[in-house]
């Protein structure tokens, strides 16, 4: 009896943990493409807001933005300069409970449009209070083509 409840709770744990990672997989697959928009739309509240209050953004120019008041400053600065982004996701896996590592790449685009860094980032999410947030944001810009 005992070895079968034993069992029974086994199974339940695993189920319940993968039902977990799947639920806040499933709340961090739009993560980028909500960055994308907020900051697309020039909601730079709106993009601050995706950050953990801690949250840091490693650009792909080596600046650093760190806590909600940078993050905000940085995403006015660049709704005030026009610029655009194309954000592509290509994979998202679970790294820890409530913590998910996001890989892809993005283009940057200048207020003519014409690309100005392309490059690729890891992001760090956390699940807090049901939602989820970026925690540790890193980008890296590809070397310039060759003329």
């Amino acid at each position: 009896m005992a070895r079968r409840l034993v069992g029974k709770g086994t199974a339940l744990l695993a189920v319940l943990l993968l039902a977990s990672t799947a639920f806040a997989q499933g709340m961090c697959e739009t993560a980028a493409q909500d960055w994308e928009d907020r900051f697309n739309a020039g909601d730079a509240a709106g993009v601050a807001a995706l950050y953990t209050d801690d949250g840091m953004l490693r650009h792909a120019n080596g600046v650093v933005d760190w806590g909600s008041e940078e993050l905000l400053a940085f995403a006015q600065d660049s709704v005030e300069a026009g610029f655009t982004i194309e954000v592509t996701e290509d994979s998202l896996e679970r790294v820890a409970e409530g913590a998910m590592v996001g890989l892809g790449t993005f283009v940057l685009f200048g207020p003519d449009d014409e690309p100005i860094v392309v490059g690729d980032y890891i992001v760090v999410y956390v699940v807090q209070d049901g939602t989820c947030l970026y925690h540790r944001h890193f980008s890296a810009a590809d070397p310039p083509e060759e003329m």
